[in-house]
């Protein structure tokens, strides 16, 4: 069973952006750390877990009766993050015409439109 390992940083959320997947990339600046909590976090780089932002040190009561949760990756991605990188050697392997994120946005739209038009009126 793998350990539980609970970090607390003094940080600030720098950057927020969307992702493609509904989700969202944040950038955060942490204070100045120990190198065994640098080790720690780097154990931690690409697993499944809670992001607590708080603006006070957090107690153990404040993590009770957090939901489940359902990993949804594969090989460290999840799956729209796993079609987006095989479309990005699909779109290499066929020259890499224009720019990337507009052949992507135009290949998904044709899957949407697709799909769309198998379903039922």
């Amino acid at each position: 069973m793998e350990q539980k390992l609970t970090i607390q940083i003094p940080s600030y959320i720098h950057k927020i952006e969307t992702t493609t997947d509904k989700g969202l990339k944040l950038t955060v600046y942490t204070q100045e750390i120990s190198p065994e909590t640098k080790k720690d976090l780097f154990e931690l780089l690409d697993k499944l877990g809670w992001l607590v932002f708080a603006t006070a040190k957090v107690e153990p009561e404040d993590l009770v009766n957090l939901p489940e949760i359902k990993p949804e990756f594969r090989d460290g991605k999840t799956p729209s993050q796993r079609l987006r990188a095989i479309l990005f050697v699909y779109w290499e392997q066929n020259g890499s015409k224009g720019n990337f994120d507009d052949f992507y946005k135009d290949y998904i739209e044709k899957i949407i439109e697709n799909i769309k038009g198998k379903l039922n009126p």
